[in-house]
């Protein structure tokens, strides 16, 4: 009798043993997200996760990695496109991909293009995106969706009221092409620092400002030692989602199209909560010190940084136009 109990115990624990391993990830993707988990960006990230669990009934599993810790936007990327496999899933910035042979992609960075957020996604949500999403796709990634994250001003320690008062100003920037000329353009001096030494940075004088959207200003709290934020919002903050070739041959086509699926909802998500977070930011960033300076006219900011546009635009003067006409 003893014996048979033991056997029904055994086959018991060995059945729930087989569910769990059921129940378990059949694939980890390893999601790589430049900002902080409570960012934006990483509430955007965790959304997606979310999604991807519920509909491929926790088959695939994304694994984020927040904060820089698998390295910058342009160092991941060259792994996904050298099939490392260390990383699957990148939210890069568009930007970020003048040098990659990407120009319509990249041209989404371009100086005082966007008019507002629906004009962005009026693009994003258009025929246009099939011509970035084909342009991606030579590099050996494919796009999965858009993201955005409000516009980008400058701040500085000391006031600035106008686009004079930029000239001759050191102004960090990413290791990004577009936003050395559109500092230069402005007459500013750019500086390449990481953001994780910014801080310090305005703190000690290195740099007198930088730019980046309210968010993330808020959010590192850059308020603190430079608070003065001129609002000519020369960006629009954007990016794309892209998932590696390799990443893609470990999922079934079912599992491919419930993460295509899962990037398409945390866009719509990502749609519905940037804007509420800028009109959260600006009151909040008010409360704590930040003096905010309206531009009425960017006719001089544009002007500055018309040549950043021509050189960027060459051989897509019709892509880049379409862009510019869905404004209308």
């Amino acid at each position: 009798m003893k014996k048979k109990l033991v056997a029904a115990i055994m086959l018991g624990l060995i059945a729930v043993s087989a569910g769990a391993s059921v129940s378990a990830a059949d694939v980890t993707l390893v999601l790589a997200e430049e900002n902080a988990e409570d960012s934006l960006s990483g509430k955007v990230a965790n959304y997606f996760k979310e999604q991807v669990n519920e509909l491929t009934d926790g088959a695939v599993d994304i694994d984020i990695q927040c904060s820089k810790v698998l390295g910058s936007e342009t160092e991941i990327l060259d792994g996904m496109l050298a099939q490392a496999g260390t990383v699957d899933i990148e939210r890069i910035t568009t930007s970020r991909l003048t040098n990659y042979s990407c120009p319509k992609t990249a041209s989404l960075g371009l100086p005082y293009l966007f008019e507002s957020r629906d004009h962005f996604w009026a693009v994003a949500e258009s025929e246009l995106k099939d011509e970035i999403f084909d342009e991606i796709s030579t590099l050996g990634v494919t796009g999965l969706s858009f993201y955005e994250e409000g516009f980008r001003s400058f701040f500085f320690k000391d006031a600035v009221t106008d686009v004079a008062d930029i000239a001759g100003k050191k102004i960090r920037v990413a290791d990004d092409p577009i936003m050395r000329g559109i500092v230069e353009g402005l007459g500013g001096s750019p500086t390449v620092i990481s953001s994780g030494e910014l801080y310090t940075s305005l703190q000690s004088g290195v740099v007198d400002g930088a730019e980046q959207p309210l968010s993330p200003y808020e959010l590192n709290a850059f308020y603190e030692v430079a608070p003065n934020v001129i609002l000519d919002e020369h960006t629009l903050g954007n990016a794309v989602y892209i998932i590696s070739d390799l990443a893609k041959s470990k999922l079934t086509d079912e599992q491919f199209a419930a993460v295509q699926e899962a990037a398409q909802k945390a866009q719509e998500f990502n749609k519905e909560q940037s804007a509420q977070t800028d009109e959260d930011c600006m009151k909040s960033l008010a409360d704590k010190g930040a003096v905010f300076t309206e531009v009425e006219d960017k006719t001089p900011y544009k002007e500055a940084v018309a040549d950043v546009i021509t050189e960027n635009t060459k051989g897509i003067e019709d892509f880049y136009q379409a862009v510019v006409d869905l404004a209308k």
